[in-house]
Formats: C-alpha cells, structure tokens, sequence
C-alpha cells in the first residue's frame, strides 16, 4: 500500500451545471503537484447559457477532446464552439453506443440493479475499442497542450471521469485523492441532474423511471474500482494498460513536462 502523500486542494468548479472543474492541483508520489488552472472536465457544453458561451476563452483552453460518439454531436456547432480558434479532437470511430444507451438499462427493477448495471458498464468500458481509441487521443492531446485543456463526454462522469482517473493513476496521485476528484461529480447540484436528464430523455429508446436515471447520473465508488480491477487483472497495472492502448513512455513524459511542477 502507497502512503499517501495528503492535499488540502480547494477544487476549482466553474460550473456545477456542466460539472466544469479543475482536476489539477493534486500532489504525485514524487513530491510534484499537477497545475493549476489548465485541467478541465465537464459534461457537454451544448446548451450553455449565453453568459457561458465564451467559457473557453475565459479559461485559456486551447484543446478540447470531445469523448463522445459521433452519434452524439449536435447538427451544428454550439455556441461555446463558435468563439473558439483552439483544436477540437474527436475520435472518429462509430462503432458501439454511449453506455447509458445500452439495452441493459431497459426494465430493471429498482436502483440496486440500475447500479449493478453502471458497475458492469465500468467492467467492460476500458477494453471498448472506442474508449481505447478516445483514452490514446486525450493522452495525446494532453502531451501536445502547452496552454489549457478541456475533456468532456456527455454527463463528464464515466468516460471523462475513467480518462481522469488513468491520467491521475498514471501521474503519481494517490488513489484516495483520484477517487475523491472522481466523486465530486455527486456535489455538483440538481441543476446539473436535471440537464442531464432532460438531455437524455429525448435520446432514449425505451423508458426508465427518473429514479433510474438519477442513479445512472451519480456516482460511486464501486464503478471505478470496478473498472481498475479489471485493469489490473488484464494487465498487471495501470502504467501496462496504457502501454497496450498504444500510450507510450514518450507521451507520459511530454504530459509530465506539461502538467508537474
């Protein structure tokens, strides 16, 4: 077991609606600390208010790693975007649905089981050969960003929040201090739950009762370590993992450079 090292970060949330915040800021097992003011995370910013739209602008970003399916962009350029001179990167590969699309989420029965199916999802997400391909461009995105950056998906919770985790892992930040960043997802307020909600409620093929939905838009503890155990049992290690995505030791080394102080 690795000591940890202990933060006191005070988390920087632009926006709890977007679930946009800073995910810089926390100590590594060599002493460094990830900056400040250039890591940001959150669900899709489509429906901004207008007083957001130049949130890009205002945070100095200047690549913008979409995690999403193609399936999932809007028609046009939103708003935020049409301010924005920086890089978009999007991986381009169609195959497989957003995990809250799948057909395990139809019928269940209570909140238990709508967890146990967000576990499932995070067991088998990593190995998603679109998640792969979506994990290599947000690693390299990061070794090629010298100024800011932004990652998101659609909720900034699964595929964001599993991408941060790796990249937390594979910086050096102690367990504890990733999963409490993963969390803070739950302490963005009702506002957030209800856009996501309400972005859902069209997209969906079947109904699932808002209790469901309220589950599959939180979550716990038991869905990321449910995802890095499966890590590690494929694997051996985190560091491993990314070596087989296809993530090497050059990379790593740029997104150090970049990001430890």
């Amino acid at each position: 077991m690795e000591d940890r090292v202990g933060d006191n970060r005070e988390v920087a949330v632009i926006s709890q609606r977007h679930n946009l915040r800073d995910y810089g800021g926390l100590s590594t097992s060599t002493g460094a600390r990830l900056v400040s003011g250039r890591l940001f995370r959150s669900g899709e910013l489509d429906h901004c208010l207008p007083a957001d739209e130049d949130m890009l602008q205002r945070l100095h970003v200047g690549t913008v790693i979409d995690l999403r399916s193609p399936v999932e962009f809007p028609p046009s350029p939103p708003p935020f975007l049409s301010g924005f001179s920086g890089r978009l990167l999007r991986t381009e590969a169609a195959q497989g649905a957003i995990p809250h699309l799948m057909g395990r989420y139809a019928g269940l029965a209570n909140a238990q089981e709508m967890a146990a199916g967000m576990a499932d999802t995070y067991r088998t997400l990593p190995f998603l050969p679109r998640f792969r391909d979506a994990l290599r461009l947000y690693f390299e995105g990061l070794a090629q960003e010298h100024a800011g950056s932004l990652v998101h998906c659609f909720a900034g919770k699964d595929r964001t929040g599993l991408c941060v985790a790796l990249f937390h892992r594979a910086m050096g930040v102690h367990e504890d201090d990733m999963m409490a960043d993963y969390l803070l997802t739950n302490e963005m307020g009702e506002a957030r739950m209800q856009l996501c909600i309400d972005g859902m409620l069209p997209r969906l093929a079947f109904d699932i009762p808002l209790d469901h939905l309220r589950v599959l838009f939180s979550v716990q503890p038991a869905y990321l370590h449910a995802a890095l155990e499966q890590i590690v049992e494929r694997h051996g290690d985190v560091p491993a993992y990314l070596r087989d995505v296809g993530i090497g030791s050059d990379t790593i080394k740029a997104i150090s450079l970049n990001y430890l102080r």
